[in-house]
């Protein structure tokens, strides 16, 4: 048996259009026992637990490498800032939208969190991470655009210091009223690191996490050693980053480390916990974030590769140029996709010409990165994300370089 003391202490502020709507903070503690016999038996009262384990025929988990105590540095520690002081820039960036004249949208998180592990080993990570998330919208006779960006990652309230790019936020939202729809049909499209981050993330990322394959739930069972994409594709999970997705351990007290689940086009492996890779006779990844062994990704992004975006913008003859996220989604186990893009830009005889919106992008997955012939040598950007499976959230950063491949654009 071994257990889980969870302590976070949280602060949440939201401004609409300049007013205060929401504010709360407060403190959480959990102790979760688990004990796995074959299955999980997971709660908060030690002796309940071991009954409920009884339960199980017996079973094993895989190994994986004993973590370490983990405590990044900050400089500020967001519990010390006062409360109007925290207002104080969520107001003075509301003010900016507004002189830009749009009408705005801003949340304010942070959290101060202590994780301790104690079982066949004892271990504890302490860290802070502080976000903020501002969104723009604008309008014209009764249209309404809008347009996002988040700052922050884990560290302290430091982060927040220096927010660049506020106005651009803005005047991209202004420029969407005048955008015409996209045109639709099977394209050249070229992804930007937010973009190639959804695919990685999602489209791929969730079916190499190995409970989907334990499941039959997954469009790489089977696959360890095949082609998956094209030679031009890398693809990386490292918890081990200085990103929104890191951690010291997991939830099975094995160390964060960097997985390569795709190389040059080749699967290599999967995401593991302790008991995914006792049931498939691999060893943890370090992978296990949910309370009774979920696997789930930490920092996902494809590897940069050789090509400059200028060129693969002027080889590109008629096609899109996308960029950023909207949301969308995806089955693991069919192996399709259908995500939308923020907005984007037409390419017409290797020039990036007019700005486009309600930009979709259909496909199969494995299909879209058989197809990427250009990977650029950008380092990899990636963002903050939440990821949501079987009812749990865990942090997440996604990204990658740019990426040009072909699919149906809807």
């Amino acid at each position: 048996m071994d257990s889980l003391k969870l302590t976070t202490r949280t602060t949440s502020i939201e401004l609409r259009n300049g007013k205060l709507v929401n504010v709360s903070a407060g403190k959480d503690e959990e102790t979760i026992f688990r004990e796995y016999r074959g299955g999980w038996a997971v709660g908060n009262d030690m002796l309940s637990v071991k009954r409920a384990a009884t339960l199980f025929p017996g079973g094993h988990l895989g190994p994986g490498e004993r973590g370490r105590d983990w405590k990044p540095e900050f400089k500020i520690d967001p519990r010390t800032v006062e409360l109007d002081d925290k207002l104080e820039l969520i107001n003075q960036v509301s003010s900016q939208l507004s002189l830009a004249g749009v009408k705005s949208i801003i949340n304010y998180d942070d959290a101060v969190v202590s994780d301790d592990f104690l079982g066949d080993r004892n271990l504890r990570q302490e860290y802070s991470l502080v976000k903020m998330t501002v969104t723009a919208i604008a309008s014209k006779s009764g249209k309404l655009q809008r347009n996002w960006r988040s700052y922050g990652g884990i560290g302290g309230f430091e982060l927040l210091r220096k927010l660049e790019g506020i106005n651009e936020i803005a005047e991209i939202a202004k420029e969407l009223l005048s955008a015409k729809k996209a045109p639709a049909g099977q394209k050249t499209v070229i992804l930007d690191p937010d973009f190639t981050g959804v695919l990685a993330h999602e489209a791929f990322g969730h079916a190499a996490e190995a409970d989907h394959v334990v499941g039959k739930n997954s469009v790489l069972d089977g696959l360890i050693g095949e082609r998956v994409a094209s030679d031009q594709v890398s693809i990386i999970d490292d918890a081990s980053l200085n990103a929104f997705g890191s951690y010291g351990f997991d939830r099975d007290g094995v160390q964060s480390q960097k997985t390569i689940i795709v190389e040059d086009g080749i699967l290599k492996g999967l995401l593991h916990s302790r008991e995914t890779a006792g049931k498939l006779g691999s060893v943890s990844t370090g992978n296990c974030r949910g309370r009774v062994g979920q696997v789930r990704m930490s920092n996902t992004f494809i590897d940069k590769g050789k090509h400059k975006l200028d060129e693969m913008i002027a080889e590109t003859k008629h096609g899109l140029l996308l960029i950023g996220s909207a949301g969308g989604t995806t089955s693991p186990g069919l192996g399709v996709f259908n995500f939308n893009a923020k907005y984007g830009f037409i390419i017409k005889n290797g020039e990036k010409t007019n700005m486009v919106r309600d930009v979709s992008l259909l496909g199969q997955t494995l299909e879209t990165l058989k197809q990427v012939d250009a990977v650029s040598d950008d380092q990899p950007i990636l963002k903050m994300g939440i990821c949501g499976k079987g009812g749990e959230r865990a942090r997440v950063s996604l990204g990658g370089p740019f990426v040009r491949t072909n699919a149906l654009v809807g």
